[in-house]
């Protein structure tokens, strides 16, 4: 590749290639407090939200029917509350 862009692009890729390795948030997939965990835990907290709902497993949604019916649930629950509060953190 360096026959191809010359040594003088690739200094270049590797500065832009150090910034946004700098700029990244660097996210934990380990431990009890990891990004993996609070994901998990805020998947099952969502299905638990929308079994209120539906009369179907929420785990056995397609990716699709999930969010729509998350989108329904939570215009439902506005309409319940008057639009005052949203039912997650």
């Amino acid at each position: 590749m360096s026959k191809i862009l010359g040594e003088e692009k690739q200094e270049d890729i590797k500065q832009i290639e150090k910034q946004i390795f700098e700029r990244a948030e660097i996210k934990s997939f380990h431990g009890n407090n990891s990004l993996e965990v609070k994901l998990i835990k805020s998947f099952e907290e969502t299905c638990v939200y929308l079994s209120r709902y539906l009369s179907r497993n929420p785990k056995e949604l397609t990716v699709l029917e999930f969010y729509q019916a998350l989108e329904v649930a939570i215009e439902q629950d506005k309409k319940q509350r008057n639009g005052k509060s949203y039912p997650f953190k």
